[in-house]
């Protein structure tokens, strides 16, 4: 058996470890609140964007279909979205294990978050790691940056661009994702086309798609990191709230074991004070 020393101090950093998680559990749950507020504002400007990009790739517009025709370029542009730190569950596990399936040798990543960096960089791949540091705090403007640079790749060294998150389905379920963002092709998203029955595109809807395909990037990426933040928050608070949970039991067995030990060191201490007040009566 453990000596009480040894139980007490084990107690006390198991305690302590308990005041961690806790409190990182409640910063987790406010970031997480203020990430799917964020989520919830963008999402009504990314389906208005969706709506007609998703119309004009399947209206059959032949200048459409030209500009919308996947370059023969058989190399990818994978961009992977991570945390920048650990303690989330698996959620980066997961994310990274979904990039490797899709990479190949030729295909240049794009790491955003320190953990996909920090995975990739050492692989062999050709990395860009410009946008290393945009995962913590979504913001459009860098967003619009990383279309842009996206945009500028695509059709000159690259052949498609893909978009690999953790998509936040609600506060406790999230997936990781992989979002073609170029070529563009028609997504499945309930779009229902008649809502632009009667729409009239000046000067034309080529020349529509055109000017919003640079807001419709920028609105994907911008969607994906928001997604992944209130994703990386809602799986650090499901950890801490297990590690809570877990050190609260350890320190229930330890202060069982603790009090257990202790009324044997009372006994036993009882036991030599009888033994010796018999042996002192025997003299």
């Amino acid at each position: 058996m453990k000596s009480l020393s040894d139980i007490k101090r084990r107690l006390a950093s198991v305690k302590q470890t308990r005041q961690i998680t806790g409190a990182m559990e409640t910063v987790s749950i406010a970031k997480m609140r203020k990430a799917s507020e964020r989520f919830d504002r963008n999402n009504a400007y990314y389906d208005a964007l969706s709506a007609v990009m998703n119309f004009a790739v399947r209206s059959g517009d032949s200048e459409v279909q030209e500009l919308v025709a996947p370059p023969d370029i058989q190399k990818k542009l994978i961009a992977v979205i991570s945390s920048d730190k650990g303690l989330c569950g698996s959620f980066n596990h997961d994310i990274i294990k979904t990039a490797d399936a899709i990479a190949d040798g030729d295909a240049v990543i794009v790491p955003i978050g320190r953990i996909a960096y920090e995975h990739f960089s050492g692989t062999g791949y050709q990395i860009d790691d410009r946008f290393v540091n945009d995962a913590s705090v979504p913001d459009y403007a860098r967003a619009k940056i990383i279309a842009d640079a996206f945009l500028a790749e695509y059709g000159k060294t690259v052949g498609a661009v893909k978009l690999v998150y953790t998509r936040m389905v609600n506060h406790a379920v999230w997936a990781p994702t992989v979002r073609d963002i170029l070529p563009l092709t028609a997504d499945d998203c309930g779009v229902n086309d008649a809502q632009f029955s009667g729409v009239e595109f000046e000067p034309s809807l080529c020349e529509v798609s055109k000017s919003l395909l640079p807001l419709y990037v920028g609105g994907t990426v911008y969607g994906a990191l928001v997604h992944s933040a209130a994703a990386e928050h809602g799986a650090r608070r499901a950890a801490m709230s297990a590690s809570s949970k877990n050190a609260d039991e350890m320190i229930a067995a330890l202060s069982a074991e603790y009090n257990s030990a202790r009324q044997s060191s009372v006994t036993g201490q009882i036991i030599d004070i009888i033994g010796a007040a018999q042996a002192i009566g025997k003299v």
